[in-house]
């Protein structure tokens, strides 16, 4: 496994020399119903994922923790403070799936100019109410409109 220099892929990324990206990369950003967001409390509430973490820890050879370090240099809670672009992020309050609760704990450290949109009756699949807003709001963006 490749190892990032430093405490993880936030503090790797965040220098300069590392960047292959510049503010005019990505325009806007849009999420909906996000996942590998929060990931310690996302497993807590998913039990799904236990028999997944135990086959692997098992079969992998390695430990829970291990396998915790690594999710955390994916976790978009520790990611999401590197967006510059606006971004819209999707929710359903029934998905027990990503609960909304896992997407606002990386919502929360985004600097750039964000919104969400909540969708009261909703799960894990958003529909078309969702899909006409976002592309409302992308559309908006870019100037279409």
């Amino acid at each position: 496994m490749k190892s990032f220099p430093g405490s993880n892929a936030v503090d790797y990324f965040e220098r300069k020399e590392n960047r292959n990206w510049n503010s005019t990369t990505v325009k806007y950003c849009v999420a909906g119903s996000p996942f590998l967001c929060d990931f310690a409390d996302h497993v807590k509430i998913r039990t799904v994922y236990m028999d997944e973490m135990n086959y692997y820890t098992r079969d992998y050879n390695t430990s829970a923790e291990q396998m915790y370090q690594t999710m955390n240099l994916v976790d978009n809670i520790n990611l999401s403070g590197l967006i510059r672009c606006p971004v819209l992020m999707g929710v359903g309050l029934f998905d027990d799936d990503c609960p909304p609760r896992i997407g606002f704990a990386a919502f929360g450290n985004i600097r750039a100019e964000k919104e969400y949109h909540i969708l009261p009756e909703k799960a894990h699949p958003l529909g078309k109410e969702w899909h006409q807003y976002y592309r409302n709001w992308l559309r908006k963006k870019f100037g279409l409109e």
